[in-house]
């Protein structure tokens, strides 16, 4: 038996009820509910739902993130790094943007991009310089805060 989520978007019975219950034991666990209408929480469930299902690609060897002079860029949901799979592993490169992976799953996309670019573009203005900017982003303070202690899980999802 399958949900239907949107028209065209159906998700099985098991992962919709899975999810639907850590959706509601998020809010139980602190007796407070969120003040939307009940479109409104279907459709942060829906949300939800498609970002923690929809499958993580991994592509090395790539061009793009050496163009803009990065080691790995995450676009969720694909995972692009300019070096080897030996190379990103040795570097921790993946278990960093694995945890970009998890930021945007967390937040939602739109919301983790515009922060990103928001928070970018204000520390470039702030401290002039590209590489600072960069270090300065929220995202990435805690990515990198964090990178030794994350475990990939086996299949990437």
């Amino acid at each position: 038996m399958y949900h239907r989520l949107k028209i065209g978007q159906y998700v099985s019975a098991s992962a919709y009820h899975k999810l639907s219950a850590i959706y509601k034991m998020q809010y139980t666990r602190y007796n407070t509910y969120p003040r939307h209408s009940h479109s409104n929480n279907s459709k942060i469930l829906i949300s939800y739902i498609i970002l923690n299902l929809v499958k993580v690609k991994i592509r090395y060897n790539r061009w793009f993130p050496k163009c803009i002079r990065l080691e790995g860029i995450t676009l969720y949901p694909y995972i692009i790094i300019s070096s080897s799979e030996t190379v990103a592993n040795k570097k921790k490169i993946l278990k960093h943007e694995w945890i970009h992976i998890k930021q945007v799953r967390k937040e939602g996309f739109f919301k983790f991009y515009t922060k990103y670019l928001f928070e970018w573009t204000t520390n470039l203005i702030k401290y002039g310089r590209i590489g600072k900017a960069y270090r300065n982003i929220s995202y990435e303070k805690e990515a990198y805060k964090n990178e030794n202690k994350v475990m990939l899980p086996k299949n990437l999802n």
